[in-house]
């Protein structure tokens, strides 16, 4: 009895001289959970102290790594992006463990776009290597990010809060998508907990297929930038260049994610074609060197179709 009594005094004394800090940071964190404090109490001195956190991947690594529960990560988070204080799950009595964080105190949903991956097979009529590069899978997957985020703000102006992806992609980390696979329901619901988004937004693209048009050499833009230049060398180097046509055809698939419950709570497609986009050939063959111009020309008018209806379907689900 004498020696429970003596712990608990040394843990409120920890507890008290961190508080009266007021600077808590993660070390202060691991200290609390190694003395073997309760969430209930760690989040209560998060979200009554100051904080000097570092939120990047490997910081939010080293505090799982020391035993930091998700709930306690998401108060961390909460407190250092200025988002809602995480509850206090003593003051919620029967919070369930799988509960999500508190909702922002203003009402609109709070969404966060995941990465927007190929299908197997997505990708028709191309040639070369580029699209099996998973750099270049990336970069489609952040074009598509970037106009999903656009018309997001656009179309739900007043009506929902995009959360910053940066964050989200920090957490993220190096675990990013497969070519061939989609960003899966569990993989979302836990983003979403430790960013403190209620609903996630993912999909796939369902094609990306291409059909060659008219191929051009570059001979008139070698004798232009010959003239321009004065330089026969700079002629030569863009001489080198063959631009041509082609139709792309695409289709996006998405769907938006309950974080608190795992469902799928909305879901939407279209597709769209786009006739005489300029292309660069590489080499002398015809291969066709990728460009994220060519995202945006075919999937801008699909997203901005898919948008709206996302957000229409979210907010008549949950009103």
């Amino acid at each position: 009895m004498r020696k429970a009594l003596i712990s608990g005094l040394v843990l409120l004394l920890l507890t008290g001289t961190l508080v009266a800090q007021q600077v808590m940071n993660n070390d202060s964190i691991s200290q609390l959970v190694k003395a073997g404090l309760s969430e209930d109490l760690i989040i209560s001195t998060i979200n009554a102290s100051s904080g000097d956190y570092d939120i990047s991947a490997a910081g939010l690594i080293a505090l799982t790594q020391a035993g930091v529960s998700e709930k306690v990560l998401s108060a961390i988070l909460a407190k250092a992006t200025g988002g809602a204080p995480a509850a206090n799950i003593a003051a919620a009595g029967s919070a369930s463990p799988a509960q999500s964080p508190a909702p922002s105190q203003d009402g609109r949903p709070s969404i966060a776009i995941l990465e927007i991956p190929a299908a197997q097979g997505a990708y028709s009529g191309w040639n070369g290597y580029w699209w099996r590069e998973r750099q270049n899978e990336v970069r489609i997957s952040n074009v598509l990010r970037d106009l999903f985020t656009t018309e997001f703000l656009n179309q739900g102006s007043g009506r929902i809060r995009l959360l910053e992806r940066a964050q989200l992609d920090a957490i993220r980390g190096e675990q990013a998508f497969g070519q061939s696979g989609e960003v899966d329901t569990a993989t979302a619901v836990s983003l979403g907990k430790m960013i403190g988004a209620r609903y996630m937004v993912t999909g796939r693209i369902t094609r990306f297929a291409q059909r060659k048009g008219s191929f051009k050499t570059g001979w008139g833009v070698s004798t232009i930038v010959r003239r321009a230049t004065g330089s026969n060398t700079a002629g030569a180097i863009a001489g080198s260049a063959r631009v041509g046509n082609a139709t792309l055809d695409g289709r996006l698939d998405m769907r938006v994610i309950d974080v608190e419950t795992g469902e799928i709570l909305a879901v939407a497609y279209n597709e769209g074609s786009k006739s005489n986009v300029t292309v660069m050939i590489a080499g002398t063959g015809n291969d066709i060197q990728y460009d994220d111009g060519m995202v945006n020309e075919v999937f801008e008018p699909i997203v901005r179709k898919i948008a709206p209806e996302l957000i229409n379907k979210l907010l008549n689900a949950t009103n």
